[in-house]
């Protein structure tokens, strides 16, 4: 919407005066900048100084965001993606912060989910298999239907008074032994039947985490490598099309030495015409 109300006001300066909205394309390219930071889009050069802002569909068609001074449609995310344009295209893009965010939570934050909902998956089924050997319904430790890492929860019936230590005669500690063995346990996806994963409980979150830390230190080096990137890029824009301080001062002394000297011949024609009109002819 920026970019339209922008198009539309350098359009209007700009009818037989091109270039001339100076300060007005300035704040558009601001904006063009803030949108190419979370999206790819391209812009053509349209009427009277306005553009035409596109991006690219699965066919690498333009799809048109803003037309000169008129916004098409909007940009809705739909949850995996994003359309726009007059018809809601589905619009395709490999850069920019919205791509970024969706590419870690479908990727490494993805991974993590899986691995916690699988370490939850496998802990309730070990505990309560060595807590209730014989399955006895109402009698496990934790809840057998919460078996992901957001709804993983002791059974209902189970309180300070119903825990039990054995199944035997009192001093039993059986079930609590069996339960606590569960940590040194070691579990495989590839046995029979197949575990969910390998190597114990703590191994498995150890490299979950491990691996979401190498994710993520690996990103942070691309970060700061791009990063690094642009900072060169933009002192190179910047050093073609910024103002030079150091030309403007050289600017500003040669425009007033101007100004003296004109002053000067200005002061020497009317010490001329004075001595023109007062002076010549007059005997002593």
């Amino acid at each position: 919407q920026q970019v339209a109300v922008l198009n539309k006001q350098i359009g209007a300066v700009e009818i037989g005066k091109p270039n001339s909205a100076v300060d007005l394309r300035d704040q558009r390219q601001a904006v063009l900048e803030q949108i190419a930071a979370k999206l790819p889009v391209s812009s053509e050069d349209g009427t009277n100084g306005m553009i035409k802002l596109t991006m690219k569909d699965a066919s690498n068609n333009d799809v048109v965001l803003v037309d000169d001074a008129t916004v098409t449609g909007p940009v809705t995310f739909t949850g995996t993606g994003l359309t726009a344009g007059a018809s809601a295209t589905a619009v395709q893009f490999s850069s920019g912060s919205i791509y970024g965010a969706l590419t870690a939570r479908d990727g490494a934050l993805q991974d993590m989910r899986d691995s916690l909902d699988n370490l939850s998956q496998q802990l309730v089924t070990a505990v309560n298999a060595a807590y209730n050997p014989s399955s006895t319904s109402g009698a496990d430790f934790f809840d057998p239907s919460g078996t992901t890492a957001g709804t993983i929860q002791l059974e209902a019936g189970l309180t300070p008074s119903t825990l039990v230590a054995g199944a035997g005669a009192a001093g039993d500690n059986s079930l609590a032994l069996a339960v606590a063995a569960v940590a040194n346990q070691t579990f495989s996806t590839s046995g029979t039947p197949a575990d969910l994963i390998d190597g114990t409980i703590g191994q498995y979150y150890g490299g979950a985490v491990s691996s979401l830390g190498q994710s993520l230190s690996t990103m942070n080096t691309l970060v700061d490598n791009q990063t690094s990137v642009q900072s060169l890029v933009t002192g190179q824009r910047n050093s073609v099309s910024g103002v030079s301080l150091d030309e403007e001062m050289a600017d500003l002394v040669r425009y007033q030495t101007a100004y003296q000297a004109s002053a000067r011949v200005f002061s020497t024609i009317d010490g001329l015409l004075d001595t023109v009109v007062n002076h010549l002819g007059t005997t002593t």
